[in-house]
């Protein structure tokens, strides 16, 4: 079975540039804060990495767009 390449259109890509941006930034003043718990700053950062490492692959590796079986392979 043969599926075409979807585009994503320019809006979209910016938007995700733009959090990924912000997500970034949230990275460095979260490992700034002393919460006085490494486990809580792992657990911050971990939530935080996992959202940006879904942006990349849902919209520039495009799997939101591809296949329930592929997306299921990748992220687990």
């Amino acid at each position: 079975m043969s599926h075409g390449h979807h585009i994503i259109p320019l809006k979209t890509l910016i938007n995700n540039i733009i959090a990924l941006v912000i997500l970034t930034v949230l990275t460095v003043v979260a490992a700034q804060i002393d919460v006085g718990s490494h486990a809580l700053h792992t657990l911050v950062a971990v939530i935080i990495a996992s959202a940006k490492a879904y942006l990349v692959a849902a919209y520039f590796m495009g799997l939101k767009y591809d296949s329930n079986e592929n997306r299921t392979i990748f992220f687990s």
